[in-house]
């Protein structure tokens, strides 16, 4: 017997531009109320899927504090899900670091992204 769910969920789009010459399109949506559709997160509570368009492709499950709390060991758990190379799943991450709390501030955001070099050799 088949079977399936369906669920919808709030994303948000981002494409920045931090201005060192790179452009970052990804999405942010919190798994809340999922109803069962993502495996793996509970109930879906302080849970966001990550989703990388460009550059790249990828998607996972990421607790909010994982995203408050950039750190290299967490870009190098990602890489794994996304096609991409680290440096820009780490300036991902440094701009979810912001948005995560204030998907508003892409100011902030793109500042964040700039640091990807003290996380980086």
């Amino acid at each position: 017997m088949s079977r399936g769910l369906v669920v919808k969920l709030n994303q948000t789009r981002y494409m920045l531009e931090p201005g060192d010459a790179t452009r970052y399109e990804f999405s942010l949506t919190p798994c809340d109320n999922h109803g069962g559709a993502i495996s793996g997160v509970g109930d879906g509570h302080d849970y966001m899927t990550l989703v990388l368009h460009s550059p790249g492709t990828g998607s996972y499950e990421v607790s909010s504090s994982f995203l408050r709390d950039p750190q290299k060991h967490r870009a190098i758990y990602l890489l794994p899900h996304f096609r991409c190379l680290p440096y820009a799943i780490m300036a991902i991450l440094l701009a979810c670091s912001v948005l995560v709390d204030d998907p508003d501030n892409v100011t902030g955001a793109c500042e964040q992204m700039l640091r990807v070099s003290e996380y980086l050799p």
